[in-house]
């Protein structure tokens, strides 16, 4: 059976918290101040893939199980919170 774009998502949002939770539990203080903000930098950049995963997730659940289609990642958001 071939798997759906929600179940892909699905699992590429776990493994991307996963690293973000990672990335979270590096001492910082045992760097320079330049490896500090690289470190920071590439934190942030992990948080703004996980929203980028979440919205698309949101997205796919609403075409694949409900047969809704919603072209913005507000709108997806939105829906979802309201559909509850």
């Amino acid at each position: 059976m071939e798997e759906g774009k929600f179940e892909m998502l699905h699992k590429d949002l776990g493994r991307a918290i996963n690293s973000f939770k990672s990335s979270l539990t590096v001492r910082l203080l045992n760097y320079g101040e330049i490896e500090q903000d690289l470190m920071i930098n590439g934190q942030i950049q992990k948080f703004e893939y996980n929203i980028e995963l979440l919205w698309k997730l949101i997205k796919a659940y609403f075409q694949e199980k409900r047969g809704i289609r919603y072209q913005f990642p507000k709108d997806n958001i939105k829906a979802f919170f309201v559909d509850e």
